[in-house]
């Protein structure tokens, strides 16, 4: 099985606490809501480090 995401795929349910103790499941919305997720690994990684100098052009 690939560790990569699949464009369209279902993301899988996870449940995570937000700094304020509440309980977020990503993956599964409340009707008529959307979720975005996004990732940023740090100036430390190459791949977001290029991005990030190009997006300030």
């Amino acid at each position: 099985m690939s560790a990569h995401a699949k464009i369209d795929a279902t993301f899988p349910a996870i449940a995570l606490k937000t700094v304020t103790g509440e309980t977020v499941t990503l993956g599964q919305p409340p009707q008529g809501q959307w979720q975005m997720l996004v990732m940023y690994r740090g100036l430390h990684c190459p791949i977001c480090k290029n991005t990030l100098a190009r997006s300030m052009i």
